[in-house]
C-alpha cells in the first residue's frame, strides 16, 4: 500500500495553464482521457464501485524517461479517499495496488497524483483503477472533468 503524492491548485488556477507551466524542460506531453466502464465492478463492505480505465501513450515504451500523472477533479467536501488499481498479471494472476489520498481542503478543485510507478508493473497498455466509496464519488466523472493521465516524455 501506497500513498502518492499530490498537488492542489487555487480556484484561479487553470488546468491546462498548470500543464504548461510544467511542462518547461521537457520534450513532450500526451494526454489521455479515462473511460468510464459502467456495471463492470461489485460493492465491497457496503461501499459502491466505480471502474476506470485509461489507455496508455505507445511511445512510453520508446521513451527513455517519463512522468505519469493522474488528474482527478475532487468534489466539495471530500478530504480523503483511496483509489484502488488492478493489474492483471497472466503468471500473477490479479493484483491490486492500493493507494491513499488524504488531507486535501475541502473546496471542489484538480489535484493530481503521481502514477509513474504504477506504469512500470504493468504488461498492458491500460490503467485499471477502481473506486470504492460511500454515499458519493469522490471525483467529478463529467465530460470536460473526467479523470485523465498526463504524461511527461524525455527522449535522449
Amino acid at each position: 500500500m501506497r500513498t502518492s503524492a499530490y498537488r492542489n491548485f487555487s480556484d484561479g488556477d487553470n488546468l491546462f495553464t498548470s500543464i504548461k507551466k510544467d511542462v518547461r524542460n521537457r520534450n513532450g506531453q500526451f494526454v489521455s482521457f479515462a473511460m468510464i466502464v459502467p456495471d463492470s465492478c461489485h460493492p465491497q463492505n457496503g461501499q459502491q464501485c466505480l471502474r476506470f480505465r485509461i489507455p496508455l501513450p505507445e511511445f512510453l515504451s520508446n521513451s527513455s524517461k517519463y512522468v505519469a500523472e493522474l488528474w482527478l477533479y475532487k468534489k466539495d467536501n471530500v478530504t480523503d479517499y483511496t483509489i484502488t488499481q488492478i493489474i492483471e498479471d497472466p503468471l500473477l494472476g490479479t493484483i491490486q495496488e492500493i493507494f491513499y489520498v488524504s488531507n486535501q481542503t475541502e473546496r471542489e478543485f484538480w489535484t493530481k497524483l503521481d502514477v509513474t510507478y504504477l506504469i512500470d508493473k504493468l504488461v498492458t497498455d491500460v490503467l485499471d483503477f477502481r473506486v470504492y466509496y460511500g454515499s458519493a464519488i469522490p471525483f467529478l466523472t463529467t465530460e470536460n472533468k473526467k479523470p485523465l493521465l498526463i504524461t511527461f516524455y524525455y527522449r535522449d
